[in-house]
């Protein structure tokens, strides 16, 4: 179980539904500044976040010093778009996106 307060919202893994594994799928590996994994979920209200790793190029990058950015882990908080975003690269079918995402997944 991780927990993480983001601007002042509450996020749980224990509490929140699993979406699936998201991250870097452009031939990256762990040592790359670029590489980052996550598991993308939605809270019970509704909000979406991920919990994972990543490198100093990543979502998960953090500042470090005057100019430079170092590896980090936790929780980060996404909008519903981006986290739509992240739901359509991997493997769950079109009834489930829609089902989290609702009227974010707009009719074309």
């Amino acid at each position: 179980m991780t927990q993480a307060i983001v601007n002042g919202m509450l996020y749980d893994t224990e509490t929140a539904t699993y979406v699936g594994k998201i991250g870097s799928d452009d031939g990256f590996y762990p040592g790359d500044f670029k590489f980052w994994e996550a598991h993308l979920y939605r809270t019970p209200n509704g909000r979406f976040f991920m919990e994972g790793k990543g490198g100093p190029r990543s979502p998960f990058a953090e500042s470090y010093g005057e100019n430079g950015w170092a590896a980090s882990r936790g929780i980060r908080a996404l909008s519903t778009e981006d986290a739509l975003g992240y739901a359509q690269d991997i493997d769950i079918s079109i009834e489930k996106i829609v089902a989290l995402f609702g009227d974010a997944a707009k009719v074309a």
